[in-house]
């Protein structure tokens, strides 16, 4: 299968002001990790802002424009620099130039994505938790215009609550989140009851892990996700590694074991793999990362 990955320099622009989570060191980390296995690297470019009127309200991408241009923050979680517009407008269209000649894509970006709804914050989340654009719902908006069904497994630790909003009412979009329980976790969303809405009814499935849980319970998770997505002609993945049990914010006891088997899972279920980074911000990166590219990979 042919792999490559997608960066840009341009993504280390986005610079918060002050001490925060989501910064450039975390690409930097990822670059290693990618030159350590010897996988190539791609560049990419940005898109139009008008593309992203897909996903995103005009009044909203309008905004985020207007605050980036002045460095000011969107909200308490997530800031913006002079710099983080075209990172954003490059992370959220980086694969897309080479989705048809690649069977295997990772994104290597930053801002994550997968908390910005159509309007900013989604589901009644209080903040867009370190998010600009949604990268993973534009690209599965443009692999549905490709395919007739599109799955999106989103393994970050917390639910990906603006993927979900986007895709709600869309019944092509099978959309299977695992996350640390909501009751526990910011954005406070992602109940096995939020599983889409009209014709979509069912096509969007939230897995629950209470604290404390460990591999055998989000391996057998990864699996049940499987069966849901197995229809899907392609996937989009929302790849976080903050559920890594060394990563900071994570309640659960993820190692290295449960990320090398979502990357054999995935190889081993779909022939078309397209995944973006979403959270990951210490040892995830360092740890949880490799070893999800080598079971994804074969590289084990």
């Amino acid at each position: 299968m042919r792999f490559a990955a997608v960066s840009s320099s341009v993504m280390f622009e986005h610079k918060p002001k002050y001490w925060h989570p989501e910064n450039p060191e975390r690409l930097k980390i990822v670059l290693e990790v990618l030159k350590e296995l010897d996988l190539p690297i791609l560049e990419a470019k940005p898109i139009r802002k008008e593309e992203l009127y897909s996903i995103h309200t005009m009044d909203y991408v309008e905004k985020v424009e207007s605050y980036c241009k002045k460095g000011l923050d969107i909200d308490a979680d997530t800031y913006t620099s002079e710099g983080t517009f075209e990172a954003a407008l490059t992370a959220v269209g980086a694969l897309i130039p080479y989705i048809d000649d690649y069977d295997i894509l990772f994104a290597a970006i930053r801002p994550p994505g997968h908390h910005a709804g159509k309007k900013g914050k989604a589901m009644l989340a209080p903040t867009n938790g370190f998010c600009i654009f949604n990268n993973a719902a534009f690209l599965a908006k443009k692999l549905l215009e490709r395919y007739d069904k599109v799955g999106i497994f989103d393994f970050d630790l917390h639910h990906g609550n603006g993927t979900q909003e986007i895709f709600y009412y869309e019944p092509k979009v099978i959309h299977c989140d695992i996350h640390q329980h909501y009751a526990t976790i910011y954005p406070g969303s992602g109940t096995p009851e939020q599983d889409g809405g009209g014709k979509a009814k069912g096509t969007k499935i939230n897995i629950n892990l209470e604290p404390g849980s460990g591999d055998e319970e989000y391996m057998d998770a990864v699996d049940f996700c499987m069966e849901k997505l197995s229809g899907c002609d392609v996937v989009v993945v929302s790849a976080g590694f903050d559920a890594y049990f060394r990563d900071g914010m994570s309640s659960l006891k993820i190692t290295k074991k449960t990320y090398e088997y979502i990357g054999k899972t995935l190889r081993k279920n779909f022939d078309k793999i397209y995944i973006v980074l979403e959270g990951g911000y210490t040892e995830g990166l360092r740890k949880a990362l490799p070893s999800f590219l080598k079971g994804l990979l074969g590289k084990s």
